[in-house]
Parts: structure tokens; sequence; C-alpha cells
């Protein structure tokens, strides 16, 4: 039942007629892909990112102007929101595609790491959707969150990143119900396998974080399957 009613972000005719689209998470993967396909369609994206490199990367890019934004911190939000308003453009869409991903057996994993993960994935799209949602009222938009096919389907070792992705299924489904009445349309994508760096990033944490699958009821196991994330 995720994303009600919802249009494509892109018009049928491929012209975004300068209409101004927020991405998150816009440095890497999927996020950088849509920045790209967005400008290139003629619409004026605002690129969020956090490192000075990425930044400075997203504001090469024709009708790309990059806005310094970590999901997680209130500050970043009510500045980028800030900025934006600045600009005078409005804004026409927001896609929440900031994300990231943590895995392990559920019975091993610390609270650290489940509040990581849902800080990011659930609680950044409802920071920036509330922070943004006066502007997206007042231009009748969209917003689109990035899901995924482990919103839906779940397995070992991938809890933590499923539940996470499950929420932003009802986050959809009860958005989509309420913005209804503003005319904003909601919508959620379910990707499925993507080289999107995501599971690159998140072996590298662990392995920064002095993570040893020896040290697991699942050590093969964790062995083969953080191989086989360093592929995605």
């Amino acid at each position: 039942m995720a994303g009600l009613a919802a249009p494509p972000v892109l018009h049928a005719q491929g012209v975004g007629e300068g209409r101004a689209v927020l991405v998150t998470g816009a440095s890497s993967g999927i996020g950088l892909r849509m920045t790209e396909v967005l400008a290139q369609n003629g619409f004026h994206v605002y690129a969020g990112a956090r490192s000075a490199e990425d930044l400075a990367r997203l504001d090469e890019m024709d009708n790309v102007q990059s806005v310094r934004l970590d999901v997680n911190v209130l500050e970043e939000i009510d500045a980028a929101v800030q900025f934006v308003e600045e600009q005078g453009r409005g804004l026409h869409g927001l896609i929440n595609n900031a994300g990231v991903a943590v895995i392990g057996p559920l019975i091993e994993m610390t609270e650290e790491d489940m509040a990581f993960q849902m800080d990011v994935n659930v609680f950044g799209p409802y920071r920036v959707t509330k922070a943004f949602a006066p502007m997206l009222m007042e231009s009748r938009g969209r917003v689109m969150t990035t899901g995924s096919i482990s919103g839906i389907l779940s397995g070992p070792f991938l809890g933590a990143y499923s539940m996470s992705k499950h929420a932003v299924e009802a986050f959809t489904d009860a958005l989509a119900a309420e913005m209804a009445f503003f005319d904003v349309a909601v919508s959620v994508v379910e990707p499925g396998n993507y080289n999107s760096q995501i599971g690159a990033t998140l072996v590298q944490r662990m392995r920064d974080g002095g993570y040893d699958p020896d040290d697991s009821r699942f050590p093969e196991q964790m062995r083969r399957y953080m191989e086989r994330m360093t592929q995605y």
C-alpha cells in the first residue's frame, strides 16, 4: 500500500522546468544517480551531503547546489531549510535517500548499532520531511523516500536494516494519507540489489570498529555475508 497515487518524479516530457528538488544522501550510489538524472532533466537539485569534498564535487555539476546536510543533526536540517528558502525557488520535491545499513545477528547486535540504524533510516526521513513540509505544501509538491525490497522481505543478519525499511513503508503509508489533504504526493521506491556502495561502507565501518566474525555465534555465516556485502 506504500506510495498511494504517487506520480513519478520526472514529468512525462522529462523536463523539470527549473523546479527545485532536494535529495538527501546525494554524494554516492542511488542518491548521486538521482541527482544526475534530475539535473540533466532540467530540475534544480539541492544535493545533500556531509563532507567538504563531496559538497565541492556536487557543486561542479550543472543545475546542482550542494547543501551540507546530516539527517541526524537538527541544526543542519534547520540551516538547510533556511538556505533553500533564501534561494527563492520554493521546493517542489523532497527525496529522502540518505541511509545506512547495519548487519549482524539480532541476538548479538548492540543497542548502539540498532539505534544508529533507526536514527538514520527512520528518524532521518521523519526529521527532514517535517522540516520541509511547509514548503512542499505550498508548492503542492511530492515526497519520495528510498525504501528497499528488504522493507517487504527479510532474512538472517539483515534484521535491523529490514526493520528500518519496514518502518519506512509505514511512514510512507501514513504520510501519504495525511499529505493528500494538501495535494502533496508521497511515495516510496523499493530497490533490490544495487551497487550503491552501502554494503562496502558498512563492512568497512565494522572492520574499523574492530568487528571479528570469529567472535560471533555464526562465524562462517557472518564471514561469507560480509564478503558478499562488499559487492553492494
